[in-house]
Formats: structure tokens, C-alpha cells, sequence
């Protein structure tokens, strides 16, 4: 049998609407070279009963157990995977169009770990607003932080393996965490020209993690005596806090105008991904008639 190229990892636990988006987005691309796994935490709003049904049609592979949270249902989905290489899209993020394609043509191997960009989204009103969050290209940026959305990162299993996959006592900077040993340990990442995935903002991540991003510099040695990005992100969390006490659910509608949020932008799905890439993306951002 031929062994698989990529494993696309999705995690779930009660979240049955948004899984099924995430599995329409991913079943029109699965190809030969791929395997899709779900791990869903013993979800009782009939997830079970959804997986059961189109696991065999759709060429899922599926668990439903519990679990102890994010991190440690990820970890189960490497063990589970039988490819060279490892995606995470979790319920609720949505594959873009030819995604996979783009991906599968980049893979080598001389790299151990690529990365892309993704679009986020934010609702506001009853409407969907987004914009293009370009990955890093500079890799010593890790110390601020995450240089891509874990959904624009895309790694080698045995390199997640011999890193120690997720740290379970992490809540929400596991995947940064990660990249950063990945990084710290000398593998080799490369920064790709392609929009991966589509990220609503509403998820965990979006809260304050403080401590945690602290843990992250400390245990990589991304500063030497005082943690100055944490100083940083001190200042930054209050103003966050602040205004959302302040604006309540404004906040969300003064981010959209301030950080270039467009209604239009998930009109251009379609268009994501050809020839030029990004490239062709942004210039459509950019035009005034927009």
C-alpha cells in the first residue's frame, strides 16, 4: 500500500456545526498522497454519530474518547498518523481552496517544516470581515511570538516526535512552544508562498496568556537577563482588557477598521493560490476599487 505524504489532524469536542464546515472544506482535496484524521473529546452533541456516518464514504479516519484538552488530543493525532508529514486544521478553521495542492508541491526532503499564511476572520453584526496575516519570514522573530498561525504550519511527524510533540501543561502556547524547540533544535523551516486556511478569531487563543508566553522565551533562551517582550505584552494585554470593558462589543468593530479587515476578501477564495500566490492576492487588497 502506499504510504501517505500528509496527515490533515483535526481536533474536536463539542463543536458540530463548525466541524462539518471544516470537513467540507478538506474532503474536496484529499487526494491519494492524504489522510484525514479527526480526534474528537467524546463530544455528546452527536459528533459521534456524524463521524460514524461519513467516515467510510468520505475516507476518515476517526476517534471519539476523552481527553484532557487541546494539546493532549493533538498528541494522539500524531501517534495516529501513518504520513511523513502533519497538518493541524482544527473544527471550526477552514481549508482554502487548492491548499492541499500547494502544499503537497512544496514538500521536500531537505526541509523539515513549512510555513504559510492564513486569512483571519472576524464577525461583526451578523458580518464575516477579513484580512491576510502573512507569515514571518524572519525566523528570529519566534522570540516575540508566533510567526504563523498554527494553521499555516505544516511539519515532518518524525521531527514533532524527536521534539516531544505538544507540552500538555501548556493551554493555549503549545503550538508556539513547539515551533520554537522545533526552531531552537536546528530543523530546517521554510516560509511558503501560499494562504493555507481560513481562522476565525473567536477561539482560546484570542485571551490574554501572559505567563505562558513568558514560559515560551524561558524555556528557548529567546532573551538573556529581563524579559523585555513580556513588558511588552504586559502593556499590551491591558490596553486589550481596557477596551473591552470600555467598548464592549465595539472593540471588535474599531479592530476591523483599524487592522484592515475587509468585507469583501472571502468573495476572492477562488482566486487564493495560483500562479502568483499571494502576490496576486495582496495587489487585490491594495486596488482602490476594492
Amino acid at each position: 500500500m502506499k504510504g501517505f505524504k500528509l496527515s490533515i489532524i483535526t481536533i474536536t469536542y463539542n463543536n458540530l456545526s463548525e466541524l462539518k464546515k471544516t470537513v467540507n472544506s478538506v474532503i474536496r482535496q484529499i487526494t491519494s498522497d492524504v489522510e484525514y484524521l479527526i480526534i474528537d473529546g467524546k463530544s455528546t452533541d452527536g459528533t459521534s454519530e456524524y463521524l460514524e456516518n461519513i467516515s467510510e464514504k468520505m475516507q476518515i479516519t476517526y476517534i471519539s474518547e476523552k481527553d484532557n484538552g487541546i494539546y493532549y488530543a493533538m498528541n494522539k493525532g500524531i501517534k495516529m498518523s501513518t504520513a511523513e508529514w502533519i497538518y493541524f486544521l482544527n473544527a471550526g478553521d477552514l481549508l482554502i481552496n487548492n491548499a492541499v495542492n500547494c502544499i503537497l508541491k512544496k514538500l521536500a526532503d531537505n526541509v523539515d517544516a513549512l510555513y504559510g499564511s492564513v486569512i483571519l476572520t472576524m464577525n461583526y453584526n451578523g458580518k464575516s470581515y477579513g484580512k491576510i496575516d502573512k507569515a514571518d519570514t524572519d525566523l528570529s522573530h519566534l522570540k516575540r511570538g508566533m510567526i504563523c498561525s498554527h494553521q499555516g504550519f505544516v511539519c515532518k511527524k518524525n521531527v514533532i516526535e524527536k521534539c516531544g510533540g505538544f507540552d500538555t501543561s501548556f493551554k493555549i502556547a503549545g503550538d508556539w512552544n513547539l515551533i520554537s524547540k522545533i526552531y531552537s533544535s536546528g530543523y530546517k523551516l521554510k516560509c511558503i508562498d501560499c494562504i493555507l486556511a481560513i481562522y476565525d478569531q473567536s477561539g482560546a487563543s484570542i485571551h490574554p496568556h501572559l505567563l505562558e508566553r513568558h514560559r515560551v522565551r524561558k524555556n528557548h533562551q529567546f532573551y538573556h537577563f529581563i524579559d523585555f517582550w513580556m513588558i511588552k505584552d504586559f502593556f499590551h494585554d491591558i490596553k486589550s482588557i481596557l477596551l473591552s470593558k470600555i467598548l464592549g462589543k465595539r472593540k471588535r468593530k474599531l479592530a476591523i477598521k483599524l487592522k484592515g479587515y475587509k468585507e469583501s476578501i472571502l468573495l476572492y477564495e477562488n482566486n487564493l493560490n495560483k500562479e502568483n500566490g499571494i502576490k496576486q492576492f495582496s495587489k487585490k487588497l491594495c486596488d482602490k476599487n476594492f
